[in-house]
């Protein structure tokens, strides 16, 4: 059975169940249709990280941006992706030894 999980509260509730050992192993996430992923780092977002409508590849922290852009950084085109506090997990899809 699958546990769901919705928010950073269920997924302790559910990390504390599981035994030492099962603690030590890789974490793994499974992504429909792609190789396994393993987990590589978490991250609790310092500084909002933002993304530009028209160019997702264009990211970053407010500061970030503006110093890369400079006076031609126009806040307006810019949305929020991960607020300030929020966790992120980073993902590999080579096993951690």
């Amino acid at each position: 059975m699958t546990n769901k999980i919705k928010t950073l509260a269920d997924l302790k509730e559910i990390l504390a169940t599981l035994t030492e050992d099962q603690l030590q192993q890789p974490g793994t996430i499974l992504i429909e249709d792609s190789p396994h992923e393993f987990i590589s780092g978490l991250e609790v977002i310092n500084s909002p990280w933002l993304y530009n409508r028209s160019d997702s590849d264009d990211q970053g922290t407010f500061e970030d941006l503006k110093q890369l852009h400079g006076e031609e950084f126009i806040e307006e085109e810019y949305a929020i992706m991960f607020p300030e506090g929020m966790v992120v997990l980073y993902l590999t899809s080579e096993k951690p030894l």
